[in-house]
């Protein structure tokens, strides 16, 4: 979740890749240089809400935009860019590492979250950058529930025949 407030919310998926990598993407946008190696930066489904868009995450402390105008600035360790002259940018930095690019976004109209939360649907917890950064796509999700202290098998009910 990065934005919150009483008109709606905006939050991306950091833990399921989509599928393409970043070397398709650079090509679709016509920024791949095959004269330089690509950074490891993962190419993720951020949600369902237009898939069609790109949106880089990133350390400002690794990857440094001079006057940068489109930035959400969430925290010291993340902002986010849907520059394309920012990609091309973070493209030119073989060796970066806390980035991702993120295709699509999750959203939620004026107060729909709140109610999600309030039916158990969601759990908040504060997202770490050591999870955001350095823990693996398929342990983030765990990572995060246990800052909660729960035990995710408590979170699931099942039903059928014993």
């Amino acid at each position: 979740m990065t934005n919150h407030s009483d008109e709606g919310s905006l939050g991306f998926v950091i833990n399921r890749l989509m599928g393409i990598d970043l070397k398709e993407v650079a090509r679709e946008l016509n920024l791949l240089d095959e004269s330089r190696p690509l950074p490891n930066i993962p190419v993720l489904s951020g949600g369902p809400v237009a898939p069609e868009t790109g949106w880089l995450l990133y350390d400002p402390r690794e990857l440094f935009l001079s006057h940068e105008e489109a930035v959400i600035e969430v925290c010291d360790f993340l902002h986010i860019t849907t520059s394309k002259e920012a990609l091309e940018f973070a493209l030119s930095h073989s060796t970066l590492s806390r980035c991702m690019l993120v295709l699509g976004y999750s959203g939620w109209g004026e107060g729909q979250l709140n109610e999600e939360m309030k039916q158990g649907s969601w759990l908040g917890t504060d997202l770490g950058e050591s999870i955001l950064f350095d823990t693996d796509l398929d342990n983030r999700w765990s990572e995060a529930i246990q800052t909660l202290g729960i035990n995710p098998m408590g979170l699931m009910s099942f039903s059928g025949f014993n």
